[in-house]
């Protein structure tokens, strides 16, 4: 039976998304060279800083995981951002 997610964690979150390329957070806090409350404060706050990014992707590549660059951009943010408005071309 897996695992629940703790309740503070979103699964949409950019740090969800790169940290379940390892399973756990054990394991992704081990490959980074980082204690597992770090990681897991990272999770509830739902980002990764930048200055841990070189690491990460350094073990990603290590460890062979698929990580890419969007796996690092906060999709929620565009999700709720309306459309711009089309431009149009002045007859002038």
């Amino acid at each position: 039976m897996p695992r629940k997610l703790h309740p503070n964690i979103d699964p949409a979150a950019p740090a969800w998304r790169v940290a379940s390329l390892w399973r756990t957070n054990s394991r992704f806090a081990r490959a980074i060279g980082r204690t597992p409350s770090t990681t897991h404060d990272w999770l509830v706050k739902g980002i990764i800083p930048q200055e841990a990014h070189a690491d990460v992707i350094a073990a990603a590549k290590r460890d062979r995981k698929a990580l890419r660059a969007d796996h690092f951009v906060d999709r929620r943010l565009f999700a709720s951002t309306p459309a711009a408005p089309a431009i149009e071309a002045s007859a002038a």
